[in-house]
């Protein structure tokens, strides 16, 4: 069982380094009926750039050029599959 059940977002203090716009932060409610700020500083945003990010670009262009770079996939291939660096 969830023993936060509640989780709500607030406005950090921070910028996304990439879209600009307001990172949000996550605020549990505990057993008590407390509110507490569990993490207001975004994602690390590199590959793209070494600032920090929104959940929203972390989902949209962080994650997927690490996938991208960890199988050394190549955009300008016709052959779209990914090419492991194991061979």
């Amino acid at each position: 069982m969830n023993p936060y059940p509640k989780c709500i977002k607030i406005k950090s203090k921070m910028k996304c380094s990439i879209c600009n716009k307001d990172i949000l932060g996550n605020v549990i409610t505990d057993k008590e009926g407390l509110q507490k700020v569990v993490f207001d500083k975004g994602h690390n945003a590199q590959p793209i750039n070494n600032g920090r990010c929104c959940d929203r670009c972390n989902n949209t262009k962080v994650i997927p050029a690490r996938i991208m770079n960890a199988y050394n996939y190549d955009k300008n291939s016709k052959n779209k599959n990914f090419n492991n660096k194991t061979k």
